[in-house]
């Protein structure tokens, strides 16, 4: 995954303002979801938990939108390298926040949201 990501990277420096062509969408939302699923895969079994981690699906869900809409919106290298380092942030943040006491540490005021919401 990173590999791939760093050919990217060379590809979005080398000319940032053309569109993204397939084989650049490829490289640079399917080296940060080769990544993902890595760590995923190995959270997973390593855990011993049922499913894997929620911000590792949520963050390739995310690149997967980003690949499609970079094609079918005809957006440039480099907003397509923006979106997708942006969605690898997103998945570093949530899981750095789920492991560090998640909502219930940092932000106990969601503690009132939540229990207000209906169980069924």
């Amino acid at each position: 995954g990173l590999v791939v990501t760093a050919v990217a990277d060379a590809k979005m420096l080398k000319a940032p303002s053309e569109a993204g062509s397939i084989g650049y969408l490829l490289v640079a939302c399917g080296g940060p979801w080769l990544f993902l699923m890595g760590n995923f895969l190995f959270k997973w079994s390593s855990a011993g938990s049922r499913f894997g981690p929620l911000s590792h699906g949520i963050g390739m869900t995310l690149l997967l939108i980003i690949g499609v809409s970079g094609w079918a919106f005809g957006w440039n290298a480099l907003v397509i390298g923006i979106a997708a380092t942006l969605a690898l942030i997103a998945t570093a943040i949530w899981e750095w926040l789920s492991l560090h006491g998640g909502w219930e540490r940092w932000a106990p005021w969601m503690g009132r949201v939540f229990r207000s919401l209906p169980t069924s």
